[in-house]
């Protein structure tokens, strides 16, 4: 319903396909979870670029390509959350450097 209202590429639409992936990994359909999470990784990475939520979604990705043997897309996916994860970092140091300097 949310993707009708909403389209599915707004950010609740994305946030629900990737908790519905997680749900589909602890029943079993690890297959049907895989391809959710690449096209939610791919959609997130669009719209949301360097953002804690694109973050989560290629981790668990990757643990997920991991248990399916394919180490090195893994690798790859592993990488770019890290890249995000770290942007994100700066960009909170940023923010605090610039507060603290306002006071």
């Amino acid at each position: 319903m949310r993707r009708e209202l909403l389209g599915s590429d707004h950010q609740d639409v994305l946030k629900s396909s990737f908790e519905l992936a997680q749900i589909q990994v602890e029943q079993g359909h690890s297959e049907e979870a895989l391809k959710m999470l690449r096209d939610v990784a791919s959609r997130q990475d669009k719209l949301l670029g360097c953002h804690p939520y694109t973050v989560q979604t290629y981790n668990a990705l990757g643990s997920l390509l991991e248990k399916f043997g394919n180490n090195c897309e893994a690798k790859s996916v592993r990488s770019k959350a890290e890249e995000y994860s770290c942007e994100i970092n700066k960009r909170q140091i940023e923010y605090r450097r610039l507060s603290s300097d306002e006071n």
